[in-house]
């Protein structure tokens, strides 16, 4: 019985380490960019016309996994910026900055304190060493119905070249962006120590829905 509740307390570790998470496509198939081999892409200035969004309006959410569960999170702090043309009629830029000392699990307005704490650890965020997470659009082109966009993710310390697929509109002066996307915590050095590392899954799934304003 007391290795059954080892086992059992293992799980519940590795559940934490499903969220480690936060930037890039639809769920099968984006993220680390694989023609780029996850190396960042070359950023260039970006000039037009800038509206800027935050978590006053807009929300940045991930869900994770493991065997027999799965959780939601977020984050409550984020904002950013996009930039369209001169015209006001395309998006050519998208950055933003995440406070990861506000992410949150399971439930927003009651966040289960034990799991959060945890995820600011040095086992998972390490927010004291990595309190910001950010991402820089480098490319943003129309692919059938949807746009692709290129750019860098950092997180955890580590920058990646990510790609992912996202609706994309701009109207009487505010662009809403929608995406649905996967990473890999893996790819940004995010490994829970022994054994529970493998019983969760690699891949966390980011949500978000931006709308941007003057």
């Amino acid at each position: 019985m007391k290795t059954l509740g080892k086992f059992a307390a293992l799980l519940t570790i590795a559940t934490t380490l499903v969220f480690i998470s936060a930037c890039g496509g639809n769920p099968a198939g984006a993220g680390v960019n694989a023609a780029n081999a996850g190396k960042p892409f070359e950023e260039k200035k970006i000039e037009g016309n800038e509206l800027k969004f935050s978590n006053d309006g807009s929300t940045l959410n991930f869900t994770a996994a493991k065997v027999s569960l799965t959780h939601k999170g977020g984050f409550k702090k984020f904002s950013g910026t996009v930039t369209t043309d001169k015209d006001g009629k395309e998006v050519v830029g998208i950055s933003a900055e995440i406070e990861m000392d506000s992410v949150w699990t399971d439930d927003p307005a009651k966040t289960n304190e034990k799991l959060t704490n945890h995820l600011k650890t040095a086992d998972f965020f390490d927010v004291p060493k990595f309190p910001k997470a950010n991402f820089v659009a480098t490319s943003i082109t129309k692919d059938g119905d949807k746009y692709k966009v290129d750019g860098n993710f950092t997180l955890h310390g580590e920058k990646k070249g990510i790609t992912f697929p996202a609706n994309i509109s701009v109207k009487d002066g505010e662009v809403t962006a929608k995406a649905k996307f996967k990473i890999n915590r893996r790819e940004f050095n995010i490994n829970y120590p022994g054994a529970p590392n493998d019983l969760i899954s690699d891949e966390v799934v980011i949500e978000l829905d931006i709308k941007a304003k003057k």
